[in-house]
């Protein structure tokens, strides 16, 4: 079968996007810093994910020894736990929805498939407003992580 010049060309263009996309060039230092607060909250995400589950994990299993020994107030007690650790999986799941990038920044692994998202939002930002708003979604991270570690001193 022979291969097609304009598919050929398609895939050319969009190899070259994406490697220009994903290109690092001199930078300020708002948009570095906005970079590593990125980078952060994405491995503070994952890691707050992490807990969530864990958590969840560990209160079923308390939940089914509860129900074995006929123990309804305990049972009571953490399914209201249990509540709360789904409300906040809802609100890391919004969190998640509101993230923004840094424009012209990649967030990816090697190899890892991935999309470059038109965010024209975003456009005609400055580097300090762009700084400004990974900030805000670290410090609104930062609340989920503090309602997980309370949850977990119940």
């Amino acid at each position: 079968m022979k291969k097609s010049p304009i598919l050929t060309l398609l895939f050319a263009f969009t190899a070259i996007t994406c490697l220009l996309a994903c290109h690092n060039h001199e930078e300020s230092p708002a948009l570095k810093e906005a970079v590593e607060i990125h980078k952060n909250i994405r491995q503070l995400c994952g890691d707050l994910e992490d807990g969530i589950d864990q958590q969840m994990t560990v209160i079923e299993a308390q939940l089914n020894d509860a129900s074995v020994k006929a123990d309804s107030i305990t049972a009571v007690q953490l399914a209201k736990v249990n509540a709360e650790l789904v409300d906040l999986r809802g609100g890391l799941k919004n969190w998640k929805d509101d993230l923004v990038e840094v424009p012209g920044h990649c967030f990816h692994e090697e190899g890892e498939p991935h999309e470059h998202h038109d965010q024209a939002h975003l456009n005609g930002l400055s580097d300090a407003e762009i700084l400004e708003i990974q900030k805000e979604l670290e410090a609104e991270l930062n609340v989920l992580s503090e309602q997980l570690n309370n949850i977990k001193n119940k």
